[in-house]
Formats: C-alpha cells, sequence, structure tokens
C-alpha cells in the first residue's frame, strides 16, 4: 500500500507542449500554408494566363478573317499604298486626318466603293496607341472606308466624305514585321505586314498580336488572301502559292486542288468546338485541326506530289471548303488512277509553345472514310441515326462518357448544337461527326471523354475529270 502511494506521489510531468514545440509546429504551419497559397495563386494565374493567350489567339484570327473578307472584294491590292494614302490626307474635304506616324500596309481599289478622283480605296494601317485613350496598345489597326450595316453590307460606300476611320485590332505588338519570304512588294509595319504579288491580285498577311502588355511573347498570325473582283477565278486560283500555304482563301473557305486535277468530291469541313483541359486546373488549352491531303494510288503515295496540310486555327468555326478524288469503291489496278487520302489531326496547344502535358497528349490522327467511317481507340466518326447509347468505342457506348472536370460530356455538347434529339444523331445523309480523345488511352480514365474536338465533314459529288494524275 505504501508503495502504491508513493506511486501516486511522484511529480508528474506537464501535460501541455513546450514554447519550444509551439514555435516549431507553428513554423511548420506556416509553410505548409504558405506552399499551399502559392499553389493555388500559381494554378489561379496559369489559368488566367492561358485563357488570355487563348483569346488573344481567336482575336487575331477573327481580325485576319474581317481584313481577308475585304481583301476578296477588291479589284486589286496595291502594291505601294503609301502614296494613295498621302493623297488621300491631302483631301480637305474628307474626314481623313490619322497621325503622322500611322502607317499604310494595305491600299483595296473596289469595285463601286468610293469616287474616281476623289477617293476610291479602302485603307488598313497601323499607328499607335492615342495618348489617353481606352485603347492598350502599343499599336493599333485602323480601317478607313465605307461604314458596314448590320448585314455586312456597306452604307455609304459612293460617299467618301462620310468614310470614317476606325480601329479595328487591338493589342498589336510594335516590333517591326518584315516579310523575309517575300518575291513580290514587301509592305513592312508594327506588328502587321503584307507581301503582295506582282499581279496585285494575292497577298500574304501577318499580324503579330501581344499576349500581355508587359510581356514579350506575342501570337503571329499569317493568311493567304486572294482579290478576287473582276477576275476569272480558275487564273486567280492557278496563281503560284507559297510552298507552307498551297490552298487559298475563297469567300472565308479553303479552295484547295490537289495537284493532278481539281477532283471529284467537295469536302466541307467544320470545327465544332473544342475542349481540353489536361490537369483539374481548368485550364483549357487551344486545340489546332490539321487537315492532310496525299495523292496516293494502288501502291501507295504518288511520288512527284508533295501532301497537302491544312491548319485551322483553335477559335475558326468558319467551314472550309477543299475538292478531292475520292477513293474509287473499288480501287482499280491501273497505277495510273490516283485518289486522294484524307487525315484529320487534332494538335494541342499549350499557350506558350509546350505541345503536351504528358506523353499520351500528342497529335491524334483519324483517316476519314466517306463511304464506311469506321472508330479507333481515342476517335468515333458518327453518322445520321447512330444512337449514342449502343455506338461504343473500347466497348463502351458514346453515351455513358461524362465531361471531364465539369466540362460537358459529348451528347450533352452536340445535343446543344443540334446534332442530337432522344439519344440519336441528327445529320444528313453526307455527313458524318468525327470525336477526338486527346489526353487518355485508357477509357476508364476519368479524363476520357471523347469531346477534346469534333469536327463536322459533309460530302458532295461535283463534276470532273476521271481519277487524278
Amino acid at each position: 500500500m505504501k508503495n502504491l502511494l508513493k506511486l501516486f506521489k511522484k511529480p508528474q510531468s506537464s501535460a501541455g507542449y513546450t514554447l519550444v514545440e509551439l514555435l516549431t509546429d507553428a513554423s511548420a504551419t506556416v509553410v505548409v500554408i504558405g506552399a499551399a497559397g502559392f499553389g493555388l495563386v500559381s494554378t489561379m494565374e496559369a489559368r488566367k494566363t492561358g485563357k488570355t493567350q487563348v483569346e488573344r489567339r481567336t482575336e487575331v484570327n477573327r481580325g485576319l478573317d474581317f481584313i481577308s473578307d475585304e481583301v476578296r472584294l477588291a479589284e486589286k491590292i496595291e502594291t505601294d499604298p503609301s502614296t494613295y494614302f498621302e493623297d488621300a490626307k491631302k483631301e480637305g474635304t474628307l474626314t481623313f486626318s490619322p497621325p503622322d506616324d500611322a502607317k499604310p500596309v494595305l491600299a483595296l481599289t473596289i469595285p463601286g466603293v468610293g469616287k474616281e478622283g476623289v477617293l476610291d480605296k479602302v485603307f488598313y494601317y497601323v499607328s499607335p496607341k492615342p495618348p489617353s485613350s481606352e485603347w492598350i496598345g502599343p499599336i493599333v489597326i485602323y480601317r478607313f472606308g465605307p461604314s458596314l450595316g448590320s448585314n455586312g453590307q456597306y452604307t455609304n460606300e459612293n460617299n467618301p466624305s462620310a468614310w470614317g476611320a476606325e480601329p479595328l485590332i487591338d493589342r498589336v505588338d510594335d516590333n517591326l514585321i518584315s516579310p523575309s519570304s517575300c518575291t513580290g512588294s514587301q509592305i513592312e509595319a508594327k506588328g502587321f505586314a503584307a507581301c503582295v504579288d506582282s499581279n496585285q491580285k494575292r497577298a500574304q498577311l501577318y499580324m503579330n498580336g501581344k499576349f500581355n502588355q508587359d510581356e514579350s511573347e506575342v501570337y503571329e498570325g499569317t493568311t493567304t488572301v486572294f482579290a478576287r473582283a473582276g477576275s476569272n477565278p480558275k487564273s486567280v486560283d492557278g496563281l503560284d502559292l507559297p510552298s507552307e500555304d498551297p490552298c487559298p482563301v475563297i469567300n472565308g473557305k479553303l479552295d484547295c486542288e490537289p495537284p493532278g486535277g481539281t477532283g471529284d468530291t467537295l469536302l466541307t469541313i467544320e470545327v465544332l468546338g473544342s475542349d481540353y483541359s489536361c490537369d483539374l486546373s481548368g485550364l483549357n488549352w487551344a486545340v489546332k485541326t490539321e487537315i492532310e491531303i496525299t495523292r496516293v494510288n494502288k501502291d501507295g503515295p504518288h511520288p512527284d506530289k508533295t501532301p497537302t496540310v491544312i491548319e485551322i486555327q483553335s477559335g475558326d468555326n468558319k467551314p472550309k471548303e477543299i475538292q478531292i478524288y475520292a477513293k474509287p469503291d473499288t480501287p482499280p489496278n491501273d497505277p495510273n488512277v490516283y485518289w486522294d487520302e484524307v487525315k484529320i489531326r487534332s494538335v494541342p496547344e499549350l499557350p506558350g509553345g509546350v505541345e503536351s502535358c504528358d506523353n499520351e497528349a500528342n497529335k491524334i490522327e483519324h483517316a476519314l472514310d466517306t463511304k464506311t467511317p469506321e472508330n479507333t481507340p481515342q476517335t468515333a466518326a458518327l453518322i445520321n441515326g447512330n444512337d449514342l447509347g449502343e455506338v461504343n468505342i473500347q466497348d463502351v457506348p458514346i453515351g455513358n462518357l461524362t465531361g471531364f472536370n465539369a466540362q460537358q460530356s459529348t451528347g450533352d455538347s452536340l445535343e446543344g448544337q443540334g446534332y442530337v434529339a432522344n439519344g440519336k444523331i441528327k445529320l444528313n445523309d453526307k455527313q458524318q461527326i468525327i470525336l477526338f480523345e486527346i489526353g487518355k488511352t485508357d477509357i476508364n480514365n476519368s479524363g476520357f471523354d471523347l469531346q477534346d474536338n469534333m469536327v463536322l465533314i459533309t460530302t458532295e459529288s461535283v463534276s470532273s475529270d476521271a481519277g487524278g494524275s
């Protein structure tokens, strides 16, 4: 009993924490919270930066599309726009008073627009951002010409005194663009430039948009466009194009003539949308669509004809037309008969130039078959009447797939665009929709949603010579 009492009387150690322990724990807590906060801020900044860069790419491409649409209305593209620009500035009756440091890049002669001897040119020029203006700059692209109505038509084309200069594209880079490969008239300026051929019918346009006012990184956009008014379309299409751009853009659509003939089938290609994020940050990547056309025969690719590759940038949803030779139902044994193989690729592009976030996020390719569409492990071809609950990819119905990280599912996205009703695909008999899964190969992975890129293909037979060459 005495021994037991002694045990109870022994001094007991304190049940609390020492000051040293408290300070150590507090320091560790600060480090953990700080690291977590830094990670959260970094993720939010990356997402914000990525969104800004995708939007900027879209703005530059839309700006090039707008300018290209007006170039196509022109009869000719002037090779010396500065001369006409200075003449226009001297006309005292006109409302045209650009700053002294404005630099003209395009001067367009459009039939029925303006008055001869007064002003008959539409101008696109660059100028630094005006002081104390709402524009960001450092360079702004302006358009001077007739006003456009809500239907896109001119409203005062015969009254130059009522024309005005309007800012068209903001946040243009202030570094000089000098088209190094230009074989025609080189028109250089800051952030916007052109190369006009000697026939004054074709222009290669270059535009550099800044992602952020305080950063040097820019998005470089380029396109080739033809002045169409008063021209024989065949003679215009026959002009030699730079090797990197084998298909002119005409009336907002790609107009390709694969080597050896005009083709017997017209493909209309329209990107319905893309929604690709390779992690849980919610940062959506840009997805570029590539179309590759290869002239082949029974033995393989044509030995003397390089495949044509057309790029459709993210955000460009305008239909593109490409004329090809379709594969015969029964390919002939004659080695002199050729047709065109078409491959469609989806290419993820993280703003900043990184192509993939893991080893699986590569270019995903689908070989187009206009007669008997087939699925692959990462692509699916849907035709009219397909039931999303019955069409399988890797033995799983497409209708069972859910969107990754709160994105829309394939079915919901297509239904929202009018291509699905009561769970079935609604197309005409000459159409198919190609679905792409970029990031994952295993359908059991939550990231496999088959809506990283969706492309609508329409085929139409056209009269042509029989067979390519």
